[in-house]
């Protein structure tokens, strides 16, 4: 299934909207999470959230680089490497190593996502890939 992120709106592969981002908060249905995130500081990128019931939902860089990121979303462990140090294309594994997608920043800004794991939270997808394209896009998108 084939996901895009566009226009601060993630839409699904028949193009409704499942989850969009205005003025820092990311809306996934009825939930909201509150974004913060850091990017060009010594720290490097980092992003947080929490949603309106008090979860928490964490992604930054392992290394020195952006190479691969650690998301940790409400307790659920996640790994995302670029699969080519030249492009911007990342695999996104659960704590187990298992392939659940794969994330393509495109130069238009936008990003593309290949789900392969249906049963893969919804909130996590919106807010790990929401986060990608922060990083990732030369575009970078507006929050």
């Amino acid at each position: 299934m084939l996901f895009r992120w566009g226009d601060n709106q993630l839409l699904d592969p028949d193009g409704r909207v499942i989850a969009s981002v205005t003025a820092e908060v990311l809306k996934i249905g009825k939930d909201r999470l509150l974004i913060e995130s850091s990017q060009g500081t010594l720290v490097g990128f980092r992003a947080r959230a929490t949603s309106t019931s008090g979860a928490v939902y964490t992604m930054g860089k392992r290394g020195v680089t952006v190479q691969i990121l650690e998301a940790n979303c409400d307790g659920r462990l996640y790994v995302l490497q670029r699969t080519n140090p030249w492009r911007r294309t990342r695999k996104l594994l659960d704590a187990e190593g298992n392939l659940l997608a794969r994330i393509k920043a495109k130069v238009s800004g936008e990003l593309e996502i290949e789900l392969f794991d249906a049963a893969l939270n919804p909130i996590d997808t919106a807010f790990i890939t929401y986060a990608c394209a922060l990083v990732d896009t030369p575009t970078r998108l507006m929050i």
